[in-house]
């Protein structure tokens, strides 16, 4: 079933509000520290997961100083909405742009549910398939994708998206709620500024993942193109919104081979089933754009049994 977005400038404020008081509760932001969020999957020696890790179990520590951190446990499964580019200039990633929505699709486990959502400018916006865990119908949909020409409206996309999400939030405890953008990243016409995305997505249980394919992008742009972005600034805007959300951004550009996609998939497969999402409020701010290093570390089980908590590697610090 095909679903029209529409009414793009009405700003959906009763569940935003339900769903921020409820996640952000007890993290208080102050104006010396940003919040950082990262995902963590617990698994035993056999790499199989482990669920049953209580959160005073994890420690985080930041280039190797413990954080005082809050754990969520998010095992209730996963609601992802596959957010994909279908503009002319993607015309040449099509078929890698479904292949990843595939890759994602067969990653779902009985547990969780994916929509896909298609774009292209603000005024085609649909969501290609409902709510499912029907790995045929999401594959169906995504083989249904098609190019078409019009100015690309990323960020309406992913807000729309998140708007959904959000209002999905309250329904379920403990569950994932992620979007995966699958675009080049250029935003061209959008009604949303990317800082009502920020606004919108930060303090919201719903994190973002761009897989960025830049590979077409220009560095640099004509006075006579103002609408076009250049891959550097493409690639500030979908670091910030995977940061301020507490997710990873994927950037593959001129020479990336199917070894970084696969490698790509598989963090990010990593993240999407990870059992707990960490928050701590990292000091120091005024060293921004720098690497922060991550590590976590799990107990053993009730019976000497090893744990190994998987977390990405680090986080660099990004402006507001």
């Amino acid at each position: 079933m095909k679903i029209k977005f529409v009414d793009i400038g009405l700003i959906i404020v009763a569940f935003l509000v339900l769903a921020n008081s409820a996640f952000a509760q007890g993290d208080k932001k102050d104006k010396t520290s940003t919040r950082i969020r990262t995902n963590v999957l617990v698994v035993n020696e056999k790499n199989e997961p482990v669920n049953d890790v209580a959160p005073s179990e994890i420690k985080v520590f930041e280039n190797g100083v413990e954080q005082r951190a809050s754990v969520m446990k998010l095992d209730g499964g996963l609601d992802l909405a596959l957010v994909i580019d279908n503009t002319g200039s993607v015309r040449k990633q099509m078929d890698t742009i479904v292949k990843i929505g595939k890759a994602l699709v067969d990653t779902l486990r009985p547990s969780d549910q994916a929509t896909v959502i298609r774009f292209v400018g603000r005024d085609a916006i649909t969501q290609e398939a409902a709510w499912t865990n029907e790995r045929s119908t999401l594959n169906t949909t995504l083989d249904d994708l098609f190019v078409e020409g019009g100015r690309s409206a990323v960020n309406d996309a992913v807000y729309l998206a998140a708007s959904e999400l959000i209002k999905r939030a309250p329904m379920a405890e403990n569950r994932r709620y992620a979007i995966v953008l699958i675009s080049d990243g250029e935003d061209r016409d959008s009604f949303y500024s990317e800082s009502d995305l920020l606004k919108l997505i930060e303090g919201t249980p719903v994190q973002v993942f761009p897989i960025t394919l830049s590979m077409d992008l220009p560095k640099g742009v004509w006075d006579w193109e103002p609408d076009r972005r250049t891959v550097g600034e493409v690639s500030k805007f979908v670091n910030r919104i995977a940061f301020f959300s507490g997710g990873t951004s994927y950037i593959l550009g001129r020479g990336s081979s199917p070894d970084d996609i696969s490698n790509a998939l598989k963090y990010l497969t990593s993240e999407l089933q990870a059992q707990y999402l960490v928050s701590y409020h990292a000091t120091n701010t005024g060293d921004r754009n720098k690497v922060r290093n991550l590590s976590v570390t799990v107990a053993d089980g009730p019976k000497g049994e090893k744990r190994k908590a998987i977390v990405k590697r680090s986080v660099v610090m990004i402006k507001r």
